[in-house]
């Protein structure tokens, strides 16, 4: 902020502009970048079921 400040005119220091920031009850609105967490595009295998558990439930779970 403070080059794009200085670009304009407006000779500050950091701790000053924080300083002015804070009293204006200001904050920058930063773009967050985007990550994708999942890829389900894929052909991987699905994995063998070597314990020969059962995943279907009997009843609901109490709670």
């Amino acid at each position: 902020m403070q080059p794009e400040l200085a670009a304009q005119g407006f000779k500050a220091g950091r701790d000053h502009i924080a300083r002015l920031r804070r009293e204006l009850a200001l904050r920058c609105n930063q773009k967050r970048k985007f990550k994708a967490t999942t890829n389900s595009s894929n052909d991987l295998p699905v994995a063998d079921n070597l314990l020969n558990q059962t995943f279907t439930p009997t009843r609901p779970k109490p709670g």
